[in-house]
Parts: structure tokens; sequence; C-alpha cells
């Protein structure tokens, strides 16, 4: 059997190649044996499917073709991707350093901007790091195993879902302290900016837990040197 690597059950990308190197043109073929009709038939996906198996009789699987991502798509993707990564990741760190350490800047505004930073950061470190190394392997295999694929999903969605909360109640407290001037000063306070974020990221973290339940890994059948190898996809609505 081949090494497990995660490759997308579909991939439409204007970077890709789909002409195979030399040595992955074999055509992938049923096992033959009983031991490889038990470790082919494992299927399970990194979405919202549900294991299934096929009897050693059924004819055998339609292989598809990997696609590859060219050299240039990849050397352009890596490059601003990476420095997307570092510099936000970098950014959203020394926001929070520095609001923490400086006391003149607990305001109930810079709580909202921690929020996001911390927010944003979450997002960057769950999704970036996979796409750029999606470059550089065979389309966009999934290396991180079933646990990295629950943990990184989850917590792509947890990072969006709380940087959209966080902004929703950082723009309704910029709208009271500016339309209503007066009540601001008891509506608006250090405290009550705490505990709307506190409830802000208690509703997303629930909010997305069934993605806990929802994702999986999926081994499909896919032609590089005649192997079943994992694939990593988004669930089908």
């Amino acid at each position: 059997m081949g090494d497990n690597s995660t490759i997308p059950s579909s991939s439409s990308s204007s970077g890709l190649d789909s002409s195979l190197p030399p040595d992955f043109s074999e055509p992938c073929s049923w096992p033959t044996n009983a031991t490889d009709v038990l470790l082919n038939l494992t299927l399970s996906s990194c979405a919202n499917a549900t294991s299934t198996t096929q009897p050693p009789s059924a004819p055998a699987p339609q292989c598809k073709q990997q696609e590859y991502y060219s050299f240039n798509y990849a050397v352009v993707g890596t490059l601003f991707q990476s420095i997307i990564f570092v510099v936000g990741v970098l950014g959203n760190l020394l926001v929070c350093t520095v609001v923490r350490r400086t006391r003149s800047m607990h305001s109930t505004t810079n709580c909202y901007l921690v929020s996001l930073a911390c927010a944003d950061t979450i997002t960057l470190v769950s999704s970036v790091p996979q796409e750029v190394l999606s470059y550089h392997i065979l389309g966009d295999q999934w290396v991180w195993g079933s646990v990295g694929c629950t943990t990184m999903i989850y917590l792509q969605y947890l990072g969006i879902d709380a940087s959209a909360l966080s902004l929703t109640a950082f723009t309704i407290e910029r709208y009271i302290a500016i339309c209503h001037p007066m009540k601001s000063k008891s509506i608006c306070t250090i405290s009550r900016a705490k505990k709307i974020i506190a409830g802000c990221w208690l509703f997303a973290i629930v909010y997305c837990s069934p993605w806990f339940i929802l994702t999986k890994i999926r081994t499909v059948c896919v032609q590089v040197r005649n192997t079943i190898i994992d694939t990593f996809t988004f669930p089908q609505h």
C-alpha cells in the first residue's frame, strides 16, 4: 500500500496540472488478495459521510487521476500565504501583548480588538499551514490524521464565528459610544465588555461543536502507484 496522505475528492483550481509524473502513470487496480481487500475496503471521510464497504466480488472501483499544482502556482501561493501567515500571527500577538501590558489601553474598544485578534490567529493557524503544504504534495493530501482533521476544521469555524461575533459586539459598542455618549459611560464598561466577549466565545464554542462528529477521514482510489490513499473533503450538502 502507498503512503497514507490526503487528497480532496474534487479539485478545480486553475493552478492544477492534471498530468501525472511517469512514475505515477500506472492505472489503479482492484486488490487481488484477501489482505489487500481488507485494507482497501476502509472508507471514511473528513466530511459528513458514513463508513461503507464493498464486497470482494464487486467490480474494480474507478480510480481517479490525481492532479498536481504547477511549480509556478506552488511558488506564488507559498510566498503570499506565508507572508499572510507570518504578518497575521505576529501582528495579532503584538496586539494582545501590548494591550495586556499597557494599563492605559485597558478599554472596552481594546477588549473587543483583543478578542478579534485571538479569533483571527486561530483561523490563520488552523488553515494556512495545510494550504501551503498542499502546494508541495499530491493535490491536497491530508497528512494530519483523523484527530487533525476534526481539530483543524473545528478551529477554523470557531475562529470565523468568534471573529464575526466579536466584530458585531464591537460595532454595537461603537454605535452606543458615538450616538449615545451620555449612556455609554454606564453601559460600555470594561467588566460588561469582558462578559459580552466571554458570551460570544462560549456561544461560538458550542455552536461549532457538531464538527467533532461531522468530520472524518475517507479513503479513495487514486492513480498513484496503484494505491488507495486518504482524502479530505468537506460535507456535501
